[in-house]
């Protein structure tokens, strides 16, 4: 039990991604083809943050932890883009 924090209040930042694919076919003979396809995630590049960490305020000796609500990783990985290319027969 939590004692009485009010309710949500240990939440951390929300998640935020887009991601994008498109395909296109280059090429097409009876039994053969080319598609291109790409691929982008996290297309806006936006940051999400990791929840804060410790939230222990003080440690077995009654120490304060300095580093106590620090955000200091990303839950994402930023932007990345694939390319893939695809022969059919």
């Amino acid at each position: 039990m939590y004692g009485n924090l009010g309710r949500n209040v240990l939440r951390g930042p929300g998640l935020a991604t887009v991601d994008l694919a498109v395909h296109r076919i280059l090429w097409r003979a009876e039994r053969q083809s080319v598609r291109l396809r790409v691929e982008a995630f996290n297309v806006a590049n936006h940051p999400n943050f990791q929840i804060p960490s410790s939230f222990g305020l003080f440690t077995s000796s009654l120490t304060r932890v300095g580093s106590t609500g620090r955000i200091s990783e990303t839950t994402s990985t930023s932007r990345q883009i694939q390319l893939a290319l695809k022969w059919m027969f």
